[in-house]
């Protein structure tokens, strides 16, 4: 539904025909009254207007006695000034979002004439990403000036009174995804943008974020507040999107080596419940790349293409984001990792140092690695092809798209090196990515305290 803003213009007598001429105020012929009342509503629409407005601008000409104290336009005034591509109504439209103002001062100044619009009624505005409250005290000042043969207005008082504005904000929700590739259903949380309720034409990018071990699709909120870093990005002027939160068990968004069986794992004793922690098979990867993905772009307003999806993570979800997007360029632009572990296969040396020593046995690995992806249990082979490292050599081999990279880390994270030897890899390879390393280590501080520049970041790429 489109804002509306109801803006009452009610011109003294000055204004109307037959012109008559009261203290302060000069007779004026129709079409002078036409051209101050235009000059200064195309100046009071500028001031309303912000990025991604769709509003409907009324001018209110209400008959004698709707407004104690306001006078008719007259039928010529009112005539040339839709003529002039003003939308002029004596009916006031109903509706929420208005904002209704007077104008209360008709003063002849030298050189021009002085406007002076004053709230009448409540009402609520939504500007872009904000919502405000406006009620009677509220006033915009206007000057009108005869410049050759035009008149031009510029505002001379800003905006006073009891004016409270709250940023607009998203909603979360939470939903279901049977995936063929699991066998079973599973669920998400999914956060839709301020504007998604009240623009239903439009469509929105996509950004998905993983959760790290033993976590579930409520950390991000829970933990990390990323709905309101969304809202807060949206209110600065970032792109709007659509974010979503899987629940990716301990898969490392992968297909592990050996998976228990369906029926141990209900009987088992855990911390979720079968219907939310068992699977029937485990290619976790084709659940997050193709059935959610493809449920996601079915069932919400997405921009459903790679140019307008990407993904993220902390820790095990900063692996998945990193390991998907190369291992699946078609679907996913951007990839963004924070603590993630992203050379799995490295063994050494610790600090970081060149060059770096990868396991040549999987036995070393499930020593060594812990609690790292040891899903990928004694195939060696398995681990290379899950490396994000050797994913990445791979696609700049075959000459495939290369998703967008950014990636941070902690100065005092256990996975510090790990990430100075993918960035050092991605280097080598001349790929160009994002890297930083701030103070902090593997916990929620450093997630929560992070996740406003990967998203902005990511904002930036699929958001264009």
């Amino acid at each position: 539904m489109k804002t509306r803003i109801l803006m009452t213009a009610l011109l003294g007598s000055a204004v109307a025909a037959p012109l008559q001429v009261a203290q302060g105020q000069t007779a004026r012929s129709t079409a002078d009254s036409v051209a101050i009342v235009r000059a200064a509503w195309d100046v009071a629409v500028r001031d309303f207007e912000s990025p991604g407005s769709h509003w409907g601008l009324w001018l209110w000409t209400p008959d004698p006695g709707q407004s104690p104290g306001a006078a008719q336009l007259s039928a010529s005034v009112q005539a040339g000034l839709r003529e002039s591509g003003v939308p002029v109504s004596a009916r006031r439209p109903p509706g929420d979002d208005t904002v209704v103002l007077v104008l209360s001062a008709w003063r002849d100044r030298a050189g021009g004439v002085e406007l002076k619009l004053n709230a009448s009624v409540s009402g609520l505005l939504k500007t872009g990403q904000w919502l405000c409250r406006t009620t009677s005290g509220t006033s915009w000042t206007y000057l009108v000036r005869r410049q050759a043969e035009s008149w031009t207005a510029t505002r001379t008082g800003g905006l006073v009174g009891d004016t409270v504005c709250q940023p607009l904000t998203g909603s979360v929700r939470g939903d279901a995804v049977y995936s063929q590739a699991l066998g079973v259903r599973k669920h998400f949380m999914i956060y839709l943008p301020a504007s998604y309720e009240r623009n239903p034409g439009r469509r929105y990018p996509v950004a998905y974020y993983l959760h790290g071990l033993s976590g579930n699709e409520t950390d991000w909120l829970s933990r990390a507040a990323i709905d309101n870093v969304a809202d807060s990005l949206a209110s600065t002027g970032l792109p709007e999107a659509i974010i979503v939160m899987p629940d990716g068990d301990d898969s490392w968004y992968a297909s592990p080596n050996a998976l228990m069986p369906y029926d141990v794992c209900r009987d088992s004793i855990r911390s979720e419940s079968p219907e939310r922690g068992c699977v029937r098979s485990a290619r976790y990867a084709d659940y997050i790349v193709r059935d959610l993905v493809g449920y996601v772009d079915a069932h919400y307003r997405t921009r459903a293409d790679r140019a307008h999806r990407g993904i993220g993570g902390l820790s095990m979800g900063g692996y998945g984001a990193v390991k998907l997007a190369l291992q699946y360029p078609d679907v996913f632009a951007a990839a963004a990792s924070h603590s993630g572990v992203l050379s799995p296969r490295l063994i050494g040396p610790t600090p970081f140092r060149l060059p770096p020593t990868y396991a040549a046995n999987a036995d070393t690995l499930l020593r060594l690695k812990l609690p790292a992806p040891t899903v990928f249990g004694g195939n060696l082979s398995l681990w290379a092809d899950n490396d994000p490292a050797v994913l990445a050599a791979q696609l700049m081999k075959s000459g495939g798209p290369m998703p967008a990279i950014y990636m941070d880390v902690g100065s005092s994270d256990p996975f510090l090196h790990e990430n100075q030897a993918f960035d050092f890899e991605l280097r080598r390879l001349g790929i160009q990515h994002e890297y930083h390393e701030y103070p902090g280590t593997h916990n929620w501080r450093f997630w929560s305290t992070h996740v406003p520049q990967s998203l902005a970041w990511m904002m930036g790429i699929i958001g264009r």
